[in-house]
């Protein structure tokens, strides 16, 4: 970003109008120009955030839209915060639009990532009996934001465990899904490897626990890969 800076800036503008029609060349573009924008708003300067802001403030079709959200939630500015409270404000009625305002925010490579998916987790419209809304958080921070799950205190692990555990006794299927995400714990250095194998542990020893989970939990310990498919 900081090396092709110009060439990226220059890609912005030449690619920036469009239709938001679905032909090819039309996807194409929107592609190369919110590439382009990630990689700018990556240097964190105030035009480029700006730049950001100004395209998910003015977009009229939902790819430009998500794209420049995504790429403020990356960042941990003034600007975040606005872009959060607009899309929240105006898609707050719409669950699956809801859905992914929660999938963006789980995913997010900014360095409060974490406490904000945390704080999401208490947030009102978040419902963990709610299936898609239970993947939106747990399952797109677990699988989706590495940097965030892995956190070297493993305190992104304990987050997931303590949600599988409570997912376990609504929908043990959904939880299932997201406990997998511990399956490749031995791939890993000592420390995060011993955090993410204490939790596995943890889970297989709660009482009450579901099929669906345990056996998730007993082969990621044993070293097999579940041969049915997850839900």
């Amino acid at each position: 970003a900081t090396t092709l800076r110009d060439e990226w800036t220059n890609t912005y503008q030449q690619h920036a109008r469009g239709s938001d029609a679905i032909e090819k060349a039309e996807i194409n573009r929107r592609r190369i120009k919110n590439r382009a924008l990630r990689y700018l708003t990556s240097l964190e300067e105030p035009e480029t955030t700006a730049l950001a802001l100004a395209q998910f403030r003015s977009a009229t079709g939902m790819t430009d839209y998500e794209s420049a959200f995504m790429a403020l939630v990356d960042l941990a500015s003034p600007e975040t915060e606005l872009a959060i409270d607009e899309f929240y404000a105006r898609w707050k009625d719409e669950p699956l639009v809801l859905d992914k305002w929660f999938r963006m925010q789980a995913m997010s490579r900014s360095p409060n990532a974490f406490e904000r998916v945390v704080a999401l987790a208490e947030h009102p419209d978040f419902n963990l009996a709610n299936p898609n809304r239970a993947r939106s958080l747990l399952y797109a921070f677990a699988a989706g934001n590495p940097t965030g799950f892995h956190r070297l205190d493993g305190e992104g692990y304990r987050f997931i465990a303590d949600g599988v555990l409570e997912l376990d006794a609504i929908n043990p299927q959904v939880a299932s899904r997201i406990v997998s995400s511990f399956n490749q714990w031995r791939r890993y250095e000592p420390r995060r490897s011993a955090s993410m194998k204490a939790e596995l542990e943890s889970i297989a020893s709660a009482p009450g626990l579901s099929k669906d989970v345990s056996e998730i939990v007993q082969l990621a310990l044993e070293g097999e890969r579940a041969c049915r498919p997850i839900p």
